[in-house]
């Protein structure tokens, strides 16, 4: 209360309340820091884990800006060269010359997709992994759900169909967020309100980073499951063969290409293996080493950049003079989107998308 009435008096003699990210806006603003590290503040503030935490604190400190910066002044360097070619006369341009530079621009090449590479990282420690739970109805879904996260968060009931709607909570395995989603069992049904949690579990399904599909071990296996294993990309899923309490059938669908573990969720059996097989999985898929990565925003920069490179490449190799004009154009386009990503070029909607993001000051 006296903290409010001491800014309301402030705030009576002319001061103002500062903007979303105006304090980090001035620090770039005055050149402190560039956009890159600028993003970097928030998401330290919204890092979830402390690997996250620890990439967000090494862009911070300017890992990730060097990395664009040497592919930008390297870019620039050669586009200098090729400039300079125009300047040649037929008798001193050296047949050199052009493969020389098609190779500066494949190794720059190499940098940029070095670092795209990075991409599914920074989405897993940014947003969280997507790990979808599915499978028919009363195979153990929501049983995982609640042995995952070592509480009640689901109903559990015999009674196939009790999940009707996704439900998603958020935990934390070897520094790595996941958003665990319980869905709905797969089947065809006359209910609507269960038809349309179908839809939207096959929907989670198409999102998942990763799959965790169970299975009833002790039930034959029916053609729809069959289908929709075969449908699951082994590298993004896991199978989990529930009630081995029960007795156990022979699968009749070639797993040997997957991940699977056989458990009995009820008495939380397995469960160490499940849970280092969601890591051990999730780590396969991103290489998550907790050192900068890209954003979303750096990502589509860099795909444009890449193309750009690809088409300037592609006009050098034709060993056309005439080529090196429009070429020079390109790498100017390029030039410009990489300075877009830490600030070296920059407009008004660029930092408004950027700062609007961040909480009051910072």
């Amino acid at each position: 209360m006296s903290a409010r009435r001491i800014l309301q008096a402030v705030l009576r003699k002319g001061a103002r309340l500062a903007e979303p990210g105006e304090f980090t806006l001035r620090a770039f603003l005055n050149g402190r820091i560039d956009l890159v590290q600028a993003e970097a503040v928030l998401d330290v503030i919204r890092a979830r884990s402390d690997r996250a935490a620890a990439a967000a604190m090494e862009q911070l400190e300017g890992s990730l800006s060097n990395s664009f910066n040497d592919i930008y002044n390297s870019l620039l360097s050669v586009n200098t060269e090729l400039e300079a070619l125009l300047d040649f006369s037929e008798d001193d341009f050296s047949p050199t010359l052009i493969p020389e530079t098609v190779k500066k621009f494949e190794s720059i090449r190499k940098q940029v997709c070095s670092l795209l590479n990075t991409w599914e990282e920074g989405h897993l420690l940014r947003e969280g992994a997507l790990a979808v739970i599915s499978g028919k109805p009363n195979v153990g879904k929501s049983t995982l759900l609640n042995a995952l996260l070592g509480t009640n968060r689901a109903i559990v009931s015999p009674t196939p169909g009790t999940t009707r709607d996704i439900i998603e909570e958020t935990m934390i395995l070897d520094g790595i967020p996941i958003r665990l989603v319980d869905t709905a069992g797969l089947r065809v049904t006359k209910c609507d309100i269960e038809s349309e949690g179908v839809a939207r579990a096959r929907k989670c399904m198409q999102q998942a980073d990763l799959h965790l599909y169970l299975v009833d071990i002790s039930q034959p296996l029916d053609e729809e499951d069959k289908n929709n294993i075969l449908q699951l990309d082994p590298k993004r899923s896991i199978l989990i063969l529930n009630k081995s309490d029960k007795g156990m059938r022979l699968l009749l669908v070639d797993i040997k290409h997957f991940t699977s573990i056989t458990t009995c969720l009820i008495q939380e059996n397995n469960l160490p293996a499940i849970r280092q097989a969601i890591i051990t999985k999730l780590g396969s898929i991103s290489g998550v080493q907790s050192h900068a990565v890209i954003s979303e925003r750096h990502k589509q920069i860099l795909l444009s950049v890449n193309t750009g490179l690809c088409e300037a490449i592609t006009m050098l190799q034709s060993q056309r003079e005439d080529m090196i004009v429009p070429c020079i154009s390109i790498i100017r386009t390029v030039l410009e989107s990489l300075g877009q990503i830490t600030g070296k070029v920059y407009y008004e909607e660029l930092l408004n998308s950027i700062f609007s993001r961040f909480c009051i000051g910072k």
